[in-house]
């Protein structure tokens, strides 16, 4: 019996844009990623600080399962305290077929 190979999963994309309203803050937009471990490691895909606007296109696998990555833009004074997550949201894609 020959077996079947796999196909691989081409990565699908992301594009937006960050909208500043406020000089004096920045955000951030992570991507989940699987990790070591299958834990949740999240990559930095964009960034913007002040007022206007910041296009940005990227990259993103599919996850342990064939799962979509979660999303999470992130808010602070600065780009380090926005990439250190203390202000968060969250969008988790549904599940496949439902």
């Amino acid at each position: 019996m020959m077996s079947i190979p796999e196909r691989p999963v081409p990565p699908f994309r992301i594009t937006g844009a960050l909208t500043g309203r406020n000089l004096f803050r920045c955000a951030v937009l992570q991507v989940g990623a699987s990790g070591p471990a299958d834990g949740l490691e999240w990559r930095t895909v964009a960034r913007h600080c002040g007022r206007g606007r910041t296009p940005f296109r990227a990259q993103a696998s599919y996850m342990f399962r064939g799962v979509q990555p979660p999303l999470r833009l992130c808010a602070g004074w600065t780009l380090t305290e926005a990439g250190q997550a203390s202000r968060c949201d969250q969008y988790s894609p549904p599940a496949a077929g439902r």
